[in-house]
């Protein structure tokens, strides 16, 4: 009975102040329902129990987290693994793949050096049979008059200036040029054409002229100097006697020579005999087939200049339209080769080419920049932009005459000039440039 009461009046407490904690008048109910509550340990019973129950669930939603993120870890481990897997097999092949790059590539040289020897003892056949076959037509010709044998050189048609006291020779022979009907195209002129013809003229005497030019050029350099025609002569093929080729172009008024049928027909014998002779004749050199031109022996290109004449046109139908009388000999002051111009060759071909080939350009340089020297700045600078321009085909020939192709294109590339390279090296060596 006591206890029913009890819990009849504790209901009543209960819901006496749940009404007080709604429609509070004054903090002492509070007190009384806290105090109550506190003692109550059923209360406390279900308070633990709603918020273990609670709990119980976020720690379940946790796990269910944590066991999707192992899953995902394991997954990602699974995936890393195959990766890496990969990885060692690709590398396996990048390492194979380059092993075997590596050997094609010692392949592919020792190909080359092979083509090399395999050209280069063909060349040297080519050049014996022609040495050969010059020693018995030389012997045959040893029978018959040296003199005879070789025809008095003629003067070649046209007339042109020569250069006036107080008149700059370069003015003249500009002027020539175009006379002779020599037209220049694209970035170069006539007046480049003729700086540097006067360059190397300081310098030697002995220019390979492509034979479109040569008789122009001979001719517009021979008036210039001494108002008279160049002259040509054509020599029988395979001779070798200079001194009766000179002699006979001693017998006329020769200040410029024109000799045909050496290099056509590769006659280095002839060659080397006329660079030795010390001759005071400047001689020209007519190129009809440049393909030749890579069997003739590097060392004659320390004497002769390879005239570039790709940026011109000749015009073979224009014909002289004055006469000018002749007067007193022009004559162009020669240049002292200074070693101190080597250093200002590129290093690539200091590097490539025996020292004494380097003598012409040196010389031919040093000829641009006595020209400059009361120059200003600006002029200067041009002077030595024109040397390259007119060197350029000059030192490609002679890198390629001493180191093959492939050097020459290795040194037009440092020089920025791999297009006129390429351009130079198809009329050349077309099997070379296809390769390049």
């Amino acid at each position: 009975m006591r206890e029913s009461l009890s819990m009849n009046v504790m209901k009543k407490l209960y819901s006496h102040a749940v009404q007080r904690l709604i429609h509070t008048d004054d903090d002492l109910m509070n007190r009384i329902i806290i105090h109550v509550l506190a003692a109550d340990e059923s209360f406390h019973r279900k308070c633990l129990d709603v918020v273990l129950t609670s709990k119980d669930q976020e720690i379940e939603e946790r796990n269910k987290t944590l066991q999707q993120i192992e899953n995902r870890i394991r997954e990602k481990n699974i995936m890393l693994s195959s990766l890496k897997q990969r990885e060692a097999d690709d590398e396996a092949k990048h390492a194979k793949s380059v092993e075997e790059l590596s050997q094609l590539d010692q392949q592919i040289k020792m190909t080359r050096r092979n083509e090399d020897e395999v050209l280069k003892e063909l060349e040297n056949n080519v050049a014996l049979k022609i040495g050969l076959r010059s020693v018995v037509r030389n012997m045959q010709a040893a029978t018959d008059s040296p003199i005879d044998s070789i025809p008095l050189p003629c003067p070649l048609s046209g007339a042109s200036k020569k250069a006036e006291p107080g008149v700059e020779a370069g003015g003249t022979l500009i002027d020539n040029l175009e006379d002779s009907g020599i037209y220049a195209i694209g970035e170069t002129s006539t007046e480049k054409l003729s700086d540097g013809l006067l360059a190397t003229m300081a310098a030697t005497r002995f220019l390979a002229v492509d034979s479109s030019f040569c008789c122009s050029i001979a001719n517009s350099l021979s008036f210039m100097i001494s108002g008279k025609p160049a002259y040509h002569v054509a020599v029988p093929i395979d001779w070798t006697n200079a001194d009766a080729v000179l002699e006979k172009a001693n017998q006329v008024d020769c200040t410029v020579l024109v000799i045909d049928n050496i290099i056509d027909t590769m006659n280095e014998g002839l060659l080397f005999s006329l660079v030795r002779s010390g001759t005071d004749k400047t001689i020209v050199f007519p190129i009809g087939a440049r393909g030749n031109l890579k069997l003739l022996a590097p060392e004659l290109w320390e004497r002769i200049f390879y005239v570039p004449t790709d940026g011109f046109m000749q015009d073979p139908s224009d014909e002289m339209l004055a006469q000018y009388k002749a007067k007193d000999l022009s004559d162009i002051e020669q240049v002292e080769f200074k070693p101190k111009n080597k250093e200002s060759l590129d290093e690539n071909l200091r590097d490539t080419l025996p020292n004494n080939a380097l003598v012409l350009p040196c010389k031919v340089l040093e000829a641009f920049r006595r020209n400059g020297t009361k120059a200003d700045d600006q002029q200067k600078r041009k002077g030595t932009s024109d040397f390259r321009q007119w060197t350029t085909d000059h030192l490609l020939i002679l890198v390629y005459a001493f180191a093959g192709p492939r050097e020459m294109m290795v040194f037009a590339e440092n020089i920025d000039e791999v297009n006129r390279a390429e351009r130079l090296l198809r009329r050349i060596d077309k099997d070379a440039a296809n390769e390049a």
